[in-house]
């Protein structure tokens, strides 16, 4: 009798423990009761797959997160885009600067006005490159 219930406990639990291996993270286990080593055994499998949900919820919020912080990356991304497409077609010499005077864009019409490519113009001094 107490070899049957060990072998069906064990086999119970192996299973369960290998459903959570192969990624079923709600598999349920059987709950042993008692002091014995598969009621211990049983108690530490418990607490290893709540500690596995919640470190799979916390992976999926931070997933959510980072997807959600993408998608307005790439909003912004796009809106620069259009913003930049419109300072193109302007007539007038638009550039934009760093705090340390470094050029960061350069339209056409700066390149109409002063004869230097946006390849050449940005990462240049403005101060010294437009002197």
């Amino acid at each position: 009798m107490i070899a049957r219930r060990i072998s069906f406990v064990t086999i119970k639990l192996t299973t369960a423990a290998d459903r959570i291996r192969q990624g079923s993270p709600d598999e349920t286990l059987p709950t042993v009761e008692g002091r014995d080593e598969l009621a211990q055994l049983s108690r530490s499998l418990h607490h290893m797959v709540n500690m596995l949900q919640i470190q799979r919820q916390n992976l999926l919020l931070t997933n959510q997160q980072l997807q959600d912080e993408l998608q307005l990356r790439e909003q912004a991304e796009h809106t620069i885009g259009e913003q930049a497409a419109l300072l193109d077609i302007a007539t007038d010499a638009i550039f934009v600067r760093d705090l340390d005077n470094r050029i960061l864009y350069w339209n056409q019409g700066a390149q109409r006005t002063y004869g230097w490519s946006a390849a050449e113009a940005c990462g240049q001094n403005a101060i010294t490159f437009l002197n």
